[in-house]
């Protein structure tokens, strides 16, 4: 379908085989160097702050060069160079309509995700049994 309205299909598969051994030797990059680190503190050659500094800056060294590829340079603009942030939404609008001091959004939604949490955790115990 995406060939005959005239996307590079192959590129497209080159470009993602591409990205996915890159991300492949990238994991086991990481990877290893935490299982070297993990080995190193068994052994007593690191202590245990090294390690937990170790993991933090392989957490943080992987959590910026992928993020970078999301939110780059280009993303960030001076807020004197934005007029309108934004276009208001219905959404937005019915939300700053409301003038209750105790209208709260995220508190309806944990309310419905906490109904929503046993009745799912219910289910999944009934496929289970079911299954054995």
């Amino acid at each position: 379908m995406l060939a005959s309205n005239g996307w590079p299909v192959e590129a497209l598969q080159s470009d993602r085989a591409s990205m996915l051994s890159n991300d492949a030797w990238r994991s086991f990059f990481f990877i290893l160097l935490a299982f070297l680190s993990l080995f190193f503190f068994l052994k007593h050659k690191v202590s245990s702050n090294n390690v937990i500094l170790i993991f933090a800056v392989l957490l943080l060294f992987d959590m910026w060069t992928i993020n970078k590829r999301y939110l780059n340079d280009s993303h960030f603009i001076r807020s004197s160079k934005v007029k309108i942030p934004y276009k208001a939404s219905q959404a937005d609008n019915f939300i700053l309509s409301d003038n209750d001091p105790n209208f709260r959004v995220l508190i309806n939604l944990l309310v419905l995700l906490m109904m929503l949490v046993p009745l799912i955790f219910i289910s999944l115990l009934e496929v289970i049994m079911v299954l054995n």
